[in-house]
């Protein structure tokens, strides 16, 4: 399989360093909405952010997807981006997948609801000087478990 490449513009940079900073030191997240700018690249044009059930602490946390629908249709109505994935933060962690992670990436690719062969997890936390740091991974239909992304 190609090597694939993705990257978070500043909007969506800034929605999730807000994030983090206003719910550290519990985990945060939400789904990742994006475009192809060529075959092996994508860019992440805007994120959810999943705080409308106050469902979180430090080593989990609940999408609501009735919120990340919404975002999701908005973007699907104006052909600005599609779902990519999910993101979310491990501030106590590395910033790999943890078992129940690669379970539920596991299980998007497969629920027939999302209709897509492949979708993307950006782990994020923010580092000592209150900066970003962030690693991908792809999971796609046709690979048993995951590729690290660039």
């Amino acid at each position: 399989m190609k090597q694939i490449s993705i990257s978070l513009d500043d909007n969506s940079k800034e929605k999730i360093v807000e994030a983090l900073k206003r719910y550290s030191p519990n985990e945060i997240g939400g789904i990742l909405i994006g475009n192809k700018v060529s075959e092996d690249y994508i860019i992440v044009n805007d994120v959810s952010i999943s705080n409308e059930s106050g469902l979180f602490n430090f080593a989990s946390f609940i999408r609501d997807t009735v919120k990340a629908q919404k975002l999701l249709n908005e973007h699907y109505k104006n052909s600005t981006g599609f779902y990519v994935g999910e993101w979310h933060s491990h501030p106590s962690f590395s910033l790999n997948p943890s078992g129940k992670d690669i379970i539920t990436m596991k299980g998007i690719i497969q629920d027939k609801n999302y209709n897509a062969s492949f979708a993307i997890l950006i782990i994020v936390k923010l580092n000592l000087e209150k900066e970003l740091e962030s690693k991908g991974f792809l999971f796609h239909k046709e690979i048993k478990e995951y590729i690290c992304l660039e």
